[in-house]
């Protein structure tokens, strides 16, 4: 049962994936979307070459599929990195500072293939073992060598950074892009745990890699921030910027006619309306439907398309 689960999820993270690819391209003009593409396309071919590797006929060539994984595992993070700069900076990295960074996942990648030093990548392969009609790595078999530590040192540090930056920009922002920062940060933190328990032998027990499940729990909380609360509709950075300095009261609603934002100017004014009839204002309005809107505030919104 426990297996089928894991297949499952597996499974079910790829489509996910596929579908903030798929999303996110539609968005690749916003600032730091197109790092986010480039992040969920990672991700997703992590989740395919897991899902091959669990149903492999033979050891052999499930370990030809676990050792494309660190493709995801080696660039996911810089990946995460560079989304997480361009989403709160709103700043595009130089290119210098791309190859750099690029250094040591691609170094990863030749040593994962043919580690011309014996044990400088890894000391002791992984082994699979038959459950059913699966292949599942048992990770408990696996001893790192000096390199493979130097990559996981660079991958934990850039997830860590770009959360910090992440939670940084939720706090200094309204409640629904802290929302959406949130549930990104959250997202990749869970990816982080997922990947410290194998390395770190936390559960030596465990025979399933919680890695691929923590990727599928990742990508939820990343759909959720999409369609709950409309990451990628508008970046807080250009809205910091621009919107808030505005001295007229402005909402912003998407293509379903929900309000997805409201600048200080419209809560102030809001909230002067409810004070003069003393009722108190609703608590959030961010989500809710035009018409609902038009309803409390007795107010027109008027579109282009009107």
């Amino acid at each position: 049962m426990i297996y089928n689960l894991y297949f499952i999820t597996i499974t079910i993270s790829l489509f996910i994936f596929i579908f903030l690819i798929i999303r996110s391209w539609k968005h690749r003009n916003v600032a730091g979307v197109k790092a986010f593409f480039f992040q969920n396309l990672i991700g997703a071919w992590g989740a395919l070459s897991e899902l091959l590797s669990a149903i492999s006929p033979s050891g052999d060539i499930a370990l030809f599929w676990f050792k494309l994984r660190y493709f995801t595992l080696a660039f996911l993070p810089m990946a995460w990195f560079l989304f997480a700069y361009s989403y709160t900076k709103s700043k595009k990295i130089e290119g210098w500072v791309l190859a750099l960074m690029a250094v040591i996942p691609t170094i990863t990648q030749f040593l994962v293939w043919l580690d011309p030093i014996e044990g400088f990548w890894l000391e002791r392969e992984v082994g699979f073992i038959r459950q059913g009609i699966f292949m599942i790595a048992d990770v408990s078999q696996r001893k790192a060598g000096p390199w493979f530590v130097i990559h996981s040192l660079y991958g934990y540090l850039s997830l860590l950074v770009g959360g910090f930056m992440m939670i940084r920009l939720s706090i200094r922002t309204m409640k629904p892009y802290r929302m959406q920062g949130t549930l990104i940060f959250s997202g990749m933190m869970i990816l982080l745990i997922g990947a410290l328990v194998p390395t770190l032998k936390l559960m030596p027990s465990l025979k399933i890699n919680p890695a691929s499940q923590s990727l599928a729990l990742c990508a939820l909380l990343f759909f959720i921030a999409i369609f709950r609360y409309g990451f990628l509709d508008i970046v807080p950075v250009a809205r910091e910027k621009v919107i808030e300095s505005m001295e007229l009261g402005m909402m912003v609603l998407n293509s379903g006619n929900r309000i997805i934002d409201i600048n200080k100017a419209m809560i102030e004014l809001i909230v002067s309306a409810y004070a003069s009839r003393e009722i108190a204002p609703p608590k959030n309005l961010i989500g809710m439907k035009r018409m609902q809107a038009e309803r409390l505030f007795r107010l027109k919104v008027s579109l282009p398309c009107d």
